[in-house]
């Protein structure tokens, strides 16, 4: 049974060499980067977007207070020219240098306020420019990976084929635990007894252990958790 999945796990190691490749395609890579970013870009364009409503309603609203300082000066204008009265022409030109000076101070908010609607305009369309570069890169980078996994296609369903007609032939519980480890991404699963030690991570196997090491058994390595069968 042991053989049966020995030869099994030689196998299933091309089959891992070829999953280990197409993992670390540089292709695939660049594909997810391009990805996350296209993800990322999506949530930092939501925020550009609500940064830009928020200044607009800003400005909005100092644009309506300019507004309102403007006819208040006009208003307190027209009733100096029409009254002769010293008192309400001095109150009153009071109230427009008030308001003068209150329209200076909103003049300079709007100037700082358009300068950081400048920015982040600058901002959004250099975002969109690297959004649809990575657009474009993940496109790419995914048909060249999509290329090279289809290359990869008939020798992994061969593989396939070959791990599940030898699974017929091993216990369901023993290939259970082999695959379980390998789940767990130990590979190699089975190593031999070299020595006293482990040959899957070179630790001492105690002597009570090795001495259960007949015929087909196997023992579980305490350290790496590998199979470890005796050279017959």
């Amino acid at each position: 049974m042991i053989e049966k999945l020995l030869e099994y796990q030689e196998i299933d190691k091309n089959l891992k060499r070829i999953e280990q490749d197409l993992a670390q395609n540089e292709d695939r890579k660049k594909a997810l980067a391009a990805k996350n970013y296209i993800v990322e870009g999506e949530e930092l364009a939501a925020k550009i977007d609500r940064k830009a409503e928020e200044l607009i309603n800003v400005f909005n609203k100092l644009s309506k207070t300019y507004q309102e300082y403007s006819k208040n000066i006009n208003e307190y204008q027209d009733l100096v020219d029409s009254t002769e009265k010293e008192e309400e022409i001095v109150y009153l030109n009071k109230k427009i240098n008030q308001d003068l000076n209150s329209i200076k101070n909103v003049e300079k908010d709007i100037s700082a306020l358009k300068a950081e609607i400048e920015s982040t305009n600058k901002s959004f369309n250099d975002f969109k420019k690297r959004f649809m570069d990575a657009k474009a890169d993940y496109a790419k980078y995914k048909e060249n990976f999509d290329k090279y996994k289809e290359s990869k296609a008939d020798e992994i369903k061969k593989s396939e084929k070959e791990l599940a007609d030898l699974a017929k032939k091993i216990d369901k519980a023993l290939l259970d635990k082999y695959n379980k480890k390998r789940g767990d991404r130990i590979f190699p699963i089975i190593v031999l007894l070299k020595g006293n030690m482990c040959s899957g991570c070179n630790t001492e196997v105690p002597l009570s252990d090795i001495n259960k090491l007949k015929g087909e058994n196997f023992i579980e390595c305490e350290n790496c958790r590998r199979l470890i069968i005796k050279k017959a």
